[in-house]
């Protein structure tokens, strides 16, 4: 197989970006699709193919990629609910197709204008950010969060004391989360209980005075690490104890810390502006 791909500068602007493994997945789709249309024979069965498809296996992906069949399920999912690709599966096989193949990686004659060039390269931003917005809007849209902004003063809408405490920080970080746990768990549930969240990371601040950079990193590894994506979805018991002894919270803290071979919480991952 030979030829090239194109790989758009303004992926870095994707938040998935930040999980190696789902980014490798998704340049493994790009290299894998065929650019032509072509017979691909899997036993004794044709299985035709368009540009942007390609015939694949989840044990084949984990052997090739050095992943856990684990890990290749998690990547699927994210890149379909992110509606990058769409998977067709047999008993046998998958068919993968990439989303607006012919959009990106057709080729373009050398006639095309700088102009049409940076057309289509804005294009491929606003629906890369689109994918990620298409997430938040679930909560944006929704009427019941509304006024969480008024909420922050301390009152609800019926005027009265609001239940839990927290301020936008702690708010902020409930919601990335919710955000991260829409993409990972195939669902488009509508939390009522962002504010118990936030009282969560509240306390994490207040009573066990941990910083906000390391509540953060912690917070995000959840989306990134298969094992807490589905033995953390809620915020709720983060600070409960396990039967280690050791709190979700810090548990997840070492998690992370063996992740990156530290012994010490790393940042490097969050913008300079947050830090």
């Amino acid at each position: 197989m030979d030829g090239y791909i194109k790989l758009y500068r303004q992926s870095l602007e994707n938040d998935w970006l930040k999980n190696h493994k789902v980014w490798a997945f998704w340049c493994y789709c790009l290299l894998k699709a065929t650019h032509k249309k072509r017979i691909q024979l899997v036993g004794s069965v044709q299985v035709p193919l368009e540009p942007g498809q390609f015939v694949s296996g989840i044990k084949k992906e984990s052997a090739e990629l050095k992943m856990t069949l684990r890990e290749i399920r998690t990547c699927r999912k994210v890149l379909t609910n992110l509606k990058n690709v769409t998977i067709e599966t047999t008993n046998k096989y998958s068919v993968i197709t990439v989303e607006n193949w012919e959009r990106y990686q057709t080729k373009r004659s050398d006639d095309d204008t700088q102009n049409d060039k940076q057309a289509t390269s804005k294009r491929q931003a606003s629906d890369n950010k689109q994918e990620c917005k298409n997430v938040r809007n679930i909560i944006n849209n929704d009427k019941s969060l509304f006024s969480l902004e008024k909420k922050f003063q301390g009152v609800d809408k019926g005027g009265k004391t609001k239940k839990y405490k927290y301020n936008d920080f702690d708010m902020e970080v409930s919601k990335k989360h919710y955000e991260n746990m829409c993409i990972v768990s195939d669902t488009n549930k509508k939390y009522n209980n962002l504010e118990s969240w936030a009282n969560e990371v509240r306390k994490l601040r207040e009573i066990d005075k941990r910083p906000e950079n390391e509540i953060k990193a912690v917070i995000e590894f959840i989306y990134l690490d298969s094992f807490w994506q589905e033995n953390a979805v809620s915020l709720a018991s983060i600070r409960k104890k396990s039967n280690n002894g050791l709190t979700k919270y810090d548990n997840i803290l070492k998690a992370y810390n063996r992740a990156t071979n530290n012994h010490k919480i790393d940042y490097s991952f969050l913008d300079e502006e947050e830090q």
